[in-house]
């Protein structure tokens, strides 16, 4: 049976998986929770397309993570569709810039049709310090880096932020009505694998997480559902 459900913290799963049936098979089992289902590149180019149409009519919610960081005008073209399939949530890179964001936000803003959140992407939480510095270019901090990300994305008009957890104790402070996503996230007992910064879901929530994301922890399950449930009922207790 679905866990309870904190209305303080969302839980996305992250269908990263390698084909169109192995996550309609998943979203099957976990269609009775409460949850959003976030749908990356390789799935929906695999067929991702029928699945969001599933989801949508099951009445859950669909997360597009495909971090969108092109040209104003190509960007606006894919947030056209993601309008047109009443896509929830999806990602931009805040160093995409202010064009690209206020133009994004104008559309969205500019008549009183479906309205998606937009969430910008600071910093990638499979970032360490030495690879950040390394790909930067810069000395400056991973922490440094992302407030100033944020700062100027919040400026510029994104509803949210996917950031790591360790950085959620300041930008609550300096922004507390903006949504916070937090991927890396691994339950008890589970490996972080390639996420450097990891925090377990009731840390996240206790910290004020809008949304967290966690997706090997489910996908690679044998029992997907009691992973869930795991999950949710973490949740439930912390928001207790």
């Amino acid at each position: 049976m679905p866990g309870p459900i904190n209305p303080g913290t969302r839980l996305a799963v992250a269908l990263d998986v390698s084909d169109l049936s192995q996550a309609q098979s998943l979203f099957r089992k976990l269609r009775d929770f409460e949850v959003i289902y976030k749908i990356g590149p390789h799935l929906l180019f695999s067929g991702g397309f029928e699945l969001i149409s599933e989801i949508k009519k099951s009445g859950a919610e669909v997360f597009i993570d495909l971090k969108l960081y092109d040209i104003p005008n190509t960007v606006l073209k894919t947030v056209e569709q993601y309008i047109r399939l009443e896509i929830d949530y999806f990602t931009l890179h805040l160093s995409g810039g202010r064009e690209m964001i206020e133009s994004v936000r104008s559309r969205i803003d500019s008549d009183s049709g479906w309205k998606p959140k937009v969430l910008g992407v600071s910093v990638l939480t499979s970032f360490s310090a030495e690879s950040w510095s390394l790909a930067s270019g810069t000395i400056e901090e991973i922490g440094s880096a992302a407030e100033r990300m944020v700062n100027h994305g919040v400026r510029w008009g994104v509803d949210g932020v996917v950031c790591s957890a360790h950085e959620l104790d300041g930008l609550k402070r300096r922004h507390p009505e903006l949504y916070t996503v937090v991927p890396g996230i691994r339950p008890a007992g589970y490996s972080a694998q390639d996420q450097k910064r990891v925090l377990t879901p009731a840390e996240a929530a206790e910290k004020g997480a809008s949304m967290i994301v966690v997706g090997r922890p489910i996908t690679e399950s044998d029992v997907p559902e009691r992973v869930v449930a795991q999950i949710l009922n973490e949740l439930g207790e912390r928001s207790a």
